[in-house]
């Protein structure tokens, strides 16, 4: 039974699964073959039930709309994302990424698929970032962080596998996975971090349950850098790279079949990982002004005169 539309979420954000469903609306590859103009009525659609104009529109309708608004514009900015660096496309782009990083076995190799990699993510961060406004030389700025992180693990750890004991070559042979999770997850934290700095330095907008922006916190742009590292920098590269070479290992695949069964493999375990990852956190921080700066700890409710306990921000993907 279709939930009635209330113009909030169609899952439940307080709940793990319920961001799971919720996460898997966002990331649905469909919304990108949506045209500007279908964009354009769906945002219509409602702005019209919130003037209480969209009378005879079913609750199915109104969901797909607000679907296809979460996935195409911005949640601060209201500005439409570009199609390539929508989570919608996370999954398309990064199969040919995570395929050529697995089966990267030279250093020149291992070097360019992370290059390949970090110029994707840098542009994915700054397109998702929590709403604030980055300068073009932060941007280049993350992007060599990220690609020098990524190369500058990968090479640490080949480098110290060659010139260690036996046994650490032997173990690195065991688990191949080791080097391209370490440089993708220390990388990925360097990104991130780069990229979103100035949410921790200039802090990002905070408001009420209603919307009301009440001012800019540093500390809630350092509590959504941190929980977007974990989710995305940390937990997705490690199901994403691991699981495919030990599924590809325990199946029996006929050499011509290889590279389109790694392919399905790489896609399902992707497509599995993204959700349940980014879901550890709710889309939207829930904060306790005792968490933020001294301003906002004494903030009274206009409505009800009551001390304001919670405040909210965009974490950010």
């Amino acid at each position: 039974m279709t939930k009635k539309f209330d113009g909030t979420a169609a899952h439940d954000l307080n709940d793990y699964f319920g961001r799971v469903r919720h996460f898997l609306d966002v990331i649905d590859p469909r919304s990108l073959l949506a045209s500007q103009a279908d964009v354009e009525r769906a945002v219509d659609l409602l702005n019209r039930f919130k003037r209480g104009e969209a009378q005879g529109v079913s609750d199915d309708e109104l969901w797909a709309a607000q679907k296809l608004k979460q996935a195409v514009l911005h949640p601060v900015t209201n500005e439409p994302i570009f199609p390539p660096l929508r989570m919608s496309a996370f999954i398309p782009m990064n199969v040919p990424i995570l395929l050529g990083m697995i089966s990267a076995t030279s250093g020149p190799a291992t070097a360019a698929w992370q290059v390949v990699n970090q110029s994707y993510n840098s542009a994915l961060n700054y397109a998702n970032r929590s709403g604030a406004d980055v300068s073009n030389a932060q941007i280049l700025q993350s992007y060599g962080i990220a690609v020098s992180t990524a190369l500058g693990i990968s090479f640490g750890i080949r480098a110290a596998a060659r010139r260690g004991p036996a046994g650490l070559r032997k173990a690195l042979d065991r688990v191949p996975w080791v080097v391209p999770y370490s440089a993708v997850a220390g990388a990925g934290a360097a990104n991130i971090l780069a990229s979103r700095f100035t949410e921790i330095t200039n802090g990002v907008p905070v408001s009420t349950e209603d919307g009301t922006v009440v001012g800019v916190s540093r500390r809630a742009g350092a509590q959504g850098v941190t929980k977007t590292i974990v989710t995305r920098a940390i937990g997705l590269p490690l199901p994403a790279l691991v699981l495919p070479p030990l599924i590809m290992s325990a199946l029996p695949v006929p050499p011509q079949a290889k590279m389109a069964t790694e392919v399905v493999v790489v896609t399902m375990c992707l497509a599995g990982a993204l959700p349940l990852a980014i879901a550890l956190f709710p889309p939207r921080l829930e904060l306790d002004v005792n968490s933020l700066e001294e301003e906002f700890r004494n903030l009274k409710d206009p409505k009800t005169g009551e001390r304001v306990k919670t405040l909210f921000a965009n974490k950010g993907l």
